[in-house]
């Protein structure tokens, strides 16, 4: 029943075995694990705990205990115990994927391959440690690796639906949206209790501006695995992207109800929030993060700095973009918030000082950092320059995201590069819209 995603039906048969054989340490891990899946922590760290005490031999216990605590954001507490897991139980698997998982999630990239590394070569015929290797590879931004690898797994075990789902979205984070759709379908027919691949679909759907077909596919996912956060918050997502604002807010308010350690619905209804001017609303959800230690403490961080842009705190949000940039250690994170100090100087009107700051970003950085600098380039009214990075950006507009996409067309439109007359001057309205429309871009980004 839990594989099946039948979360309440196991619940409550574990529930009845558990009072039958009260003795057998399996039946409580596995009602807790179930727990876990349901998102009821609390409860599962509990039993988890008990477990733990009343089997204190027993491994299964420990690790779902340190997994708990790591799905609540506890990295820590989880890091350690995984810790002390491995210590006990060298020969433990689970216990060292587990601690290169943690390390992973608090974005200790270096340590976490190394740790993934060493598990394979170790356990060479344990699959989750060569998956934990490819999604950290392509958490560093090392795509072409990521897709070897993942390519390699899926070949050596074609019966796991991980690498399959894990090479479709490496592929559609390079703007292969075609591959990345047709393998994520074939893997929904193959796993079809398999909530992964479905949610993923959805999501290239989406990305590339197929809201329509998006939302029919998130419906379904979420009617189908109502225990899974993914669909809730990718629809309620899509809603927003079609301008179903009011219908996306409540549905954003629900999913972060019902799921409130996951950060995924709080942000997209802080940046709903945002974009309706209700500022003072953004600011209770996401208050400013005491630590830097994982992907959503960088995006915390980075949509406080675009409320105090949208606010003209031009000295508050130069603050907090330079901060993150300090922070952040992947070339992906330093990249995010070195374009968010770009922007903040095109929102400045200071194209020149835009432009110093996104040529020192690496010419092989993503489709945002080059959409913002043609901006600068057009706002500098550099008419060759422009023109020639927009042929570059045609180039490859199959690949870009719908948001990159929209961004690209008003800055053609509004400086004249669409036609052959020569540049253009931008109305303030139409600086503003681009000025939206980039945040939105980074954000999604």
């Amino acid at each position: 029943f839990q594989k099946q995603g039948r979360y309440e039906e196991a619940e409550a048969l574990y529930r009845q075995t558990a009072a039958r054989w009260p003795d057998n340490a399996v039946t409580y891990n596995g009602l807790a694990d179930t727990l876990q899946k349901q998102g009821k922590y609390e409860e599962a760290e509990a039993l988890y705990r008990q477990a733990s005490a009343r089997w204190p031999d027993n491994a299964v216990a420990r690790n779902g205990l340190a997994n708990t605590l790591q799905k609540q954001g506890r990295w820590e507490e989880a890091e350690a115990l995984y810790l002390q897991t491995a210590s006990r139980w060298p020969d433990n698997v689970v216990a060292q994927c587990g601690l290169a998982d943690t390390l992973q999630k608090q974005g200790r990239y270096e340590e976490s391959e190394a740790l993934y590394r060493q598990t394979a070569v170790r356990w060479p015929n344990e699959v989750v440690a060569q998956n934990g290797l490819a999604d950290t590879l392509q958490k560093q931004g090392r795509l072409e690796e990521a897709e070897v690898f993942y390519r390699q797994i899926a070949a050596r075990w074609p019966d796991n639906a991980v690498p399959h789902a894990g090479l479709a979205d490496t592929l559609q984070k390079q703007g292969r949206w075609e591959e990345a759709e047709v393998l994520y379908r074939q893997a929904a027919a193959r796993w079809p209790d398999n909530a992964v691949p479905h949610n993923g679909l959805a999501d290239t759907l989406q990305k590339q501006g197929r809201w329509e077909e998006a939302e029919v596919l998130y419906r379904q996912a979420a009617a189908r695995w109502p225990d899974n956060a993914v669909p809730h918050a990718g629809l309620a997502d899509t809603l927003q992207k079609q301008g179903k604002l009011e219908e996306a807010e409540a549905l954003y308010r629900q999913t972060a109800a019902r799921w409130p350690r996951d950060r995924i619905p709080r942000h997209g209804l802080a940046n709903l929030l945002r974009k309706r001017r209700r500022f003072n609303e953004v600011l209770d959800l996401v208050p400013v993060p005491s630590s830097l230690l994982s992907v959503n403490d960088f995006y915390d961080l980075h949509l406080l700095g675009m409320i105090a842009l949208d606010k003209k705190e031009f000295a508050r949000a130069e603050e907090i973009f330079s901060s993150g940039l300090q922070a952040a250690k992947r070339p992906k994170d330093r990249e995010i918030f070195q374009n968010a100090m770009g922007l903040l100087k095109l929102r400045e009107r200071d194209y020149e000082g835009a432009l110093r700051i996104l040529e020192d970003n690496p010419r092989d950085a993503g489709q945002e950092l080059k959409v913002l600098r043609l901006h600068a380039i057009a706002g500098c009214q550099q008419e060759k320059g422009a023109r020639e990075l927009a042929v570059q950006l045609h180039r490859t507009v199959i690949a870009l995201h719908s948001g990159v996409k929209k961004t690209l067309q008003l800055i053609e439109t509004a400086y004249g590069l669409s036609s052959s007359s020569g540049l253009i001057q931008p109305t303030e309205h139409q600086l503003d819209q681009i000025i939206e429309e980039e945040i939105e871009m980074l954000l999604a980004a």
